[in-house]
């Protein structure tokens, strides 16, 4: 949401230098050919890059970060005329990280968030980019904090005892509703309360071993292709909803919940030039739709920016739905994969407005997408291997 007026700087602008414009041009310095101007209005101070003629012109701040620690980003922009795209650049080394990115306008203040992490520490430089070399570029209340791994990891434990957690009473009595003194209680739990499920294909029809393997571990899937349209009539004209239906009294029979996927892809190839009812006859038979009441985040990640991650969903959980994370997963060399897998489903879980996750690792005799979690006599895997 756009704003009159910035915000004050998270956390006192963390290790950014006057994050707040009062003490003028301290620790700000032109980047590239841009002309800096430092000026106030309203009572709020602010500094400006103008005349920019390349998207990199801006205004920077010099800075040192280091290896093993996790940085959080924000800052408040605004642009000259209109809107456009602005991003957050960290230089380093002669690479660059973008930490973030938003939709600035005109009279008013947008907050970017974001965040990195770095390989390597080193001095660094901040500066902001954008394409639309016409406006100018207006920066405020700049924040850039660090955390250890233990300070995150701690965050992440307040929040799932608060958001996962709940206080419970257990009351033994006997058969005429008297307490029992000294009674012996255990409990066992038999299924996951927080909905986390795989992508799953028609090869587990008749499978029993990977049957079993499925139900013991997940309470939500999505069907990889069987719904949609090039499935259900791969010739025109001719639907067949078989596959389909099978697997929908399979996953009811076993309490799983089944997430709709989309019908076709943005792809001429995957389209089809003909009218289809597989929404009117779904719609009330699975359990969680691509619908405007849900943020639905597709989540492929490489090498995972966990602190943007955090930024991403916060800016997702601003709009008050809830968020679902489909198609996690990670495309990592073999000794990392499952540590950064990991790392993605503990900061999904974490936050407290992730309703739910979907990974895309699904068993395949030919072999997985990107990753697996078993293997093909369903033991499951330590880290990225086939499955067949």
């Amino acid at each position: 949401m756009c704003q009159e007026n910035p915000y004050k700087p998270q956390y006192n602008g963390g290790i950014i230098v006057n994050p707040d414009l009062q003490n003028g041009s301290q620790g700000w310095s032109q980047f590239a050919n841009a002309k800096v101007d430092f000026r106030e209005f309203g009572g709020n101070k602010f500094v400006v890059a103008r005349g920019r003629n390349q998207s990199y012109d801006s205004v920077s701040q010099k800075i040192y970060l280091e290896k093993g620690l996790l940085y959080t980003f924000s800052a408040w922009l605004q642009v000259s005329k209109g809107k456009a795209p602005v991003i957050a650049v960290f230089k380093k080394n002669g690479e660059y990280k973008h930490a973030g990115s938003v939709i600035a306008e005109s009279k008013c203040w947008s907050m970017l968030k974001g965040g990195l992490t770095i390989d390597e520490s080193g001095p660094a430089e901040l500066y902001f980019e954008s394409e639309d070399t016409t406006v100018e570029i207006w920066v405020d209340s700049v924040s850039l904090q660090p955390f250890t791994q233990e300070e995150w990891n701690a965050h992440h434990e307040q929040t799932i005892h608060k958001t996962r957690k709940g206080a419970m009473r257990i009351r033994a009595v006997n058969s005429a509703g008297e307490p029992v003194p000294n009674a012996t209680i255990s409990i066992v739990q038999n299924r996951v309360g927080f909905s986390f499920g795989c992508e799953v294909e028609k090869n587990i029809l008749g499978n029993q071993a990977y049957q079993n393997w499925f139900t013991k571990r997940f309470t939500v899937t999505t069907f990889a292709n069987e719904m949609k349209w090039y499935s259900t009539e791969a010739v025109r004209g001719k639907e067949d909803y078989t596959t389909a239906d099978t697997m929908l009294r399979f996953f009811k029979q076993h309490g799983v919940a089944v997430r709709g996927h989309n019908i076709v892809w943005n792809d001429p190839k995957y389209q089809l030039n003909s009218s289809n009812s597989m929404v009117s006859l779904y719609v009330d038979t699975i359990s969680y739709g691509t619908t405007l009441s849900t943020n639905l985040v597709e989540s492929h990640f490489n090498t995972p920016n966990i602190p943007y991650m955090r930024s991403a969903l916060d800016t997702r959980a601003a709009t008050g739905l809830p968020i679902w994370l489909t198609e996690v997963d990670v495309q990592a060399p073999p000794n990392v994969q499952a540590n950064y897998f990991e790392q993605v489903l503990r900061e999904g879980h974490a936050h407290p407005q992730v309703k739910g996750m979907v990974t895309l690792s699904g068993y395949s005799p030919s072999g997985c997408y990107k990753m697996c979690l078993t293997d093909g006599n369903f033991r499951n895997l330590p880290r990225r291997g086939r499955c067949g």
